[in-house]
């Protein structure tokens, strides 16, 4: 079977390129891209670069396909953009060269639910169907409507997808949800806003699946299929958003435009209307019967994937101390939500299994500036949307007794190490609008005897943090995270004696709160009940018995 795909260095056309290849490995599949250098190859893909309005070129391959996936289209809304030459005039030389073919092969199209919104005339009651009349408001729409008449027309084999609101990680950044997503950050009393309109959405991944489904049935052919799975309202939508990216809401204001934008819509700009009622809701139950497929994706729990696609989260997450404790919980999150993960430590034991395009790791001594200036030069050509200052180390004993050599290797790599590493990367990060988060601690706050230098290089790291946050408010988020005692393998490195787990926090509780406050909140958190009382009581105390406390309970838990 041989397959053409048009658009596979967009959303949808790169989860579709991977679906296809998993369940037909034995296709020959050729994709046309505009750029090869901007691409990831896969392996077996025949890769032809050029673009739609060079169809000829590939006439001969075209002609040879049994199946063109045609996802490639310009969605971007705006008035300048010249929307038939973009979207209308590759379906017909489409068209054209399959006609002229001995296969005529078929051609899958993606249209859009904008390519029908609603009559004039529409109640809204209804979801849209397949017998809704046609009633594009935007010149987007009207240009998905008139490449499906010229399919239509043509005699050939098609089949026509109208998705709702397409979601999942690597969303373009400006399209709805996404939109939604960088709206809260911006104005966060939104979240408040009970808008009761309705939405249709999909996930990409059951949207492509679907579409692979049309491969060799026929009861998808010369068929127009509206494509959901759940529909939500819009205030439902910011709600959940807001609270993924650590917003509450205790109450909220509810809206209502006592039906007015029902029977104004027609006058009224889409976005405004639907807001108040289920402009965008389509009906797409009778695609999912004819391919067979069930949906498994779900909105609200999928939204962490829509936080990460905005424009602070297209690039990587950079965690240093990967390889245990924290770190390592950090890693096996990141890459679960679909997140790109560049890990580094001067071990690799926990990390040598870890095999994805979305990983990468590189062995470094934070101790040594030489190796941190090297893997600098590596960080400045990938894009960043965060960077984690996690690695730390720390040894237990009297100053008098302590050994220089691990005095100089907790500053080096407890403040030496985040300070230049954030320093030579600061103008990528400043350009990447990156999230800088510094991991303290609960000791960062109070002097600690018998533990004295670790304690002083968090505090150091604590002031640092907090005013680099005031710094760099116009461009970057910085956030300062103090976990207390976490049961990693910190205590028995340090020479810390852990009696046992009980009272510990675990590196999976406080790898989710830290990634949570990368997206917006406090810039300064501190987690674990029992540090919180005893930093509070502390703060009561005279400085001379502050000191005898914090000592006695250092000597005597640990």
């Amino acid at each position: 079977m041989n397959v053409f795909i048009t658009g596979i260095s967009g959303f949808i056309g790169r989860y579709l390129l991977e679906v296809l290849l998993a369940k037909y490995p034995e296709a020959r599949v050729y994709c046309l891209v505009r750029s090869l250098e901007k691409i990831q190859k896969v392996e077996g893909v025949i890769y032809l670069e050029g673009s739609l309005d060079r169809l000829d070129f590939y006439a001969d391959v075209l002609k040879d396909c049994d199946y063109i996936f045609h996802v490639a289209a310009n969605a971007r809304f705006g008035s300048s953009f010249d929307y038939v030459r973009d979207n209308v005039r590759p379906v017909e030389k489409l068209v054209s060269i399959v006609k002229n073919s001995t296969k005529k092969g078929r051609i899958i199209f993606v249209s859009s639910i904008g390519a029908f919104d609603r009559a004039p005339g529409d109640t809204l009651r209804e979801p849209i169907r397949k017998n809704s009349v046609a009633s594009p408001r935007s010149s987007y729409g009207a240009s998905k409507l008139a490449a499906e008449g010229v399919l239509d027309s043509s005699g050939l084999e098609y089949t026509i997808i109208r998705p709702g609101w397409v979601y999942g990680y690597g969303m373009r950044t400006d399209s709805h949800l996404c939109a939604f997503a960088q709206l809260i950050r911006k104005a966060p009393w939104i979240r408040f806003c009970d808008f009761p309109g309705r939405v249709s959405t999909v996930h990409v991944n059951d949207l492509v699946t679907g579409m692979v489904a049309c491969i060799g049935n026929p009861r998808t052919i010369r068929e127009a299929y509206f494509v959901n799975s759940e529909s939500f309202s819009i205030g439902r939508i910011l709600y959940g958003l807001s609270e993924r990216m650590g917003y509450s809401r205790r109450r909220s204001l509810h809206f209502s435009d006592f039906g007015l934008t029902r029977w104004l819509h027609r006058f009224l700009p889409i976005q405004l209307t639907n807001l108040f009622q289920d402009y965008l809701v389509c009906d797409g139950a009778d695609f999912w019967e004819v391919v067979q497929v069930k949906p498994k994706e779900k909105l609200l729990d999928s939204l962490d994937e829509v936080i990460a696609s905005d424009p602070r989260g297209g690039g990587f997450n950079v965690v240093t101390g990967a390889n245990s404790g924290i770190g390592l919980s950090l890693v096996k999150q990141l890459l679960d939500r679909g997140d790109k993960v560049i890990a580094i430590d001067i071990q690799s034991s926990n990390l040598e299994l870890m095999v994805s395009s979305r990983f990468k790791f590189f062995k470094v001594d934070l101790s040594e500036q030489a190796e941190i200036t090297q893997l600098v030069k590596e960080l400045n050509r990938l894009p960043i949307r965060t960077l984690i200052n996690n690695a730390g180390v720390g040894y237990k004993g009297d100053f008098a007794n302590s050994d220089p050599s691990k005095n100089a290797l907790t500053v080096e790599v407890n403040i030496n190490a985040p300070l230049l590493l954030t320093r030579l990367l600061l103008d990528h990060l400043r350009g990447c609008k990156s999230t800088i988060v510094n991991i303290t601690s609960s000791t960062s706050e109070h002097p600690l005897p018998h533990m004295s230098v670790y304690a002083a290089s968090k505090a150091f790291l604590r002031s640092w943090s907090l005013a680099l946050a005031q710094e760099l408010k116009a461009s970057n988020r910085v956030v300062t995270f103090a976990p207390s005692g976490t049961d990693t393998g910190f205590q028995g490195n340090a020479g810390v004696k852990k009696i046992n787990s009980k009272g510990l926090l675990s590196p999976e509780f406080v790898a989710k709160k830290i990634l949570k406050a990368t997206h917006a909140g406090p810039i300064d958190i501190s987690i674990g009940l029992s540090s919180k009382l005893l930093n509070f009581f502390s703060y009561l105390m005279p400085l001379r018995i502050k000191l005898e406390v914090w000592s006695f309970l250092f000597r005597s838990q640990r």
